[in-house]
């Protein structure tokens, strides 16, 4: 037979048991369909969490202090406004800013009188806005050295809180009042930047970070000039791991401490976030492609169901001169095209399943996530498909392929 005429009566089998053909496909499509799925919100998510990290900037190195056994930073190697001061003559670096907060609990009254603010206090200096993308000041202005050198009362506070608190986004020129142990503090709102927190954080009432210079901080805290943490920003993204190193060692010159420092960048967190949501997708696409593995069995049931209603079928065939690798190669055809149809279906299903499960999160979280799937990814699903449907096909196919001519026309 030619192969023409081959996919034609496969068709025309297919055609002749649509409803059939339907339930066989089902596993298929199951499975094909929580693949994709799967795949699609794996990757947007992947791809929306990068975006975040890259907001905030992939050139830049946070040093933070290493506890000991117990859990202590020794006091001696706390992190100082004098080491910020110390290396702001490390030429590779673009910007320093170091950051101390003080976190206060019920601090801002909002316009809905059931909620109160956590508030953290982040103190920084004129550099802290050279250092992040992500942020971006809607209205007003940055801390400016102005105001660290005066230890000026004013603050830059995200949109979100700014609508909460005064019913709109540009509160610029407001006074926002924190209700503190130490009494109620005043401060000049002089910017409002995008608002980064999702609808999560929000709901759990994570506190909210607000900007004021860091001399203000250092008052609240009897003049300490203990740090947090200082974060650089420097001139080239190669070799994150020699920057921070180098950062390590100047430092551990100047105080004579040892292994009293860490740092961390958005490279390395950005891998290691990229590791984790590899890991859980091929995790969840391995459990989904079962589903597949019952597919198949139901694709070489149904053959072997239709193996045994053509019977006569191959028998007048053979008589007429097909051959064993004839008759096999029909019922291969058959079932791969089963399976990639079902195959077909499932990518689309999918697709679209991925599609508003991802609008749906993006509402909820308040994120941009853009569903995204690689040509390769569905290539290789219909390969896997098609190929389920011959691997499952081959025994109906073989079983087909020796029955007796002769034997075959006798079967009613």
């Amino acid at each position: 037979m030619h192969i023409t005429e081959l996919f034609l009566s496969a068709f025309s089998g297919i055609n002749n048991n649509r409803k059939r053909a339907f339930l066989t496909m089902f596993g298929i499509i199951v499975g094909i369909a929580s693949v994709i799925t799967i795949l699609c919100v794996g990757q947007g998510l992947k791809g929306a969490i990068n975006d975040q990290f890259d907001e905030l900037g992939v050139d830049q190195i946070t040093l933070t202090n290493k506890t000991n056994d117990d859990g202590i930073i020794e006091s001696e190697d706390i992190l100082t406004l004098k080491d910020v001061s110390y290396l702001k003559g490390y030429k590779p670096l673009l910007a320093i800013s170091p950051k101390q907060s003080i976190s206060f609990v019920e601090a801002v009254d909002t316009l809905d009188k059931n909620k109160v603010k956590d508030i953290n206090l982040i103190g920084v200096n004129e550099d802290y806005y050279k250092l992040f993308k992500d942020n971006k000041i809607l209205y007003g202005r940055t801390i400016s050295k102005r105001d660290v050198d005066n230890m000026s009362m004013v603050t830059v506070i995200p949109n979100g809180l700014s609508k909460e608190v005064f019913g709109t986004e540009n509160s610029v020129g407001k006074k926002l009042t924190l209700k503190t142990s130490l009494g109620s503090i005043d401060f000049k709102v002089i910017g409002v930047k995008k608002d980064n927190n999702s609808e999560l954080t929000k709901m759990f009432n994570v506190p909210i970070d607000i900007i004021v210079p860091i001399s203000y901080t250092q008052m609240l805290k009897n003049n300490d000039d203990n740090l947090s943490s200082i974060t650089f920003k420097v001139n080239s993204t190669n070799n994150m791991n020699v920057f921070g190193n180098s950062i390590i060692r100047l430092l551990q010159i100047k105080n004579g401490t040892n292994d009293a420092y860490k740092y961390t960048s958005i490279e390395s967190e950005i891998d290691q976030i990229n590791s984790i949501l590899s890991i859980f997708t091929i995790f969840l696409t391995s459990v989904a492609s079962i589903s597949l593995l019952v597919g198949g069995v139901g694709v070489m049931n149904i053959m072997l169901v239709s193996v045994t209603e053509r019977t006569k079928e191959i028998g007048i065939r053979k008589s007429l001169g097909a051959t064993n690798a004839n008759i096999k190669f029909q019922f291969l055809i058959e079932s791969a095209i089963l399976s990639g149809i079902g195959g077909v279906i499932g990518i689309l299903l999918g697709l679209f399943t991925g599609f508003t499960l991802i609008s749906v999160a993006s509402i909820i979280f308040n994120m941009e996530i853009i569903p995204s799937i690689s040509i390769l990814s569905v290539i290789v699903v219909i390969t896997i498909s098609c190929g389920i449907g011959i691997l499952f096909g081959v025994y109906p196919a073989g079983k087909a392929a020796k029955l007796d001519p002769i034997e075959s026309l006798r079967f009613d």
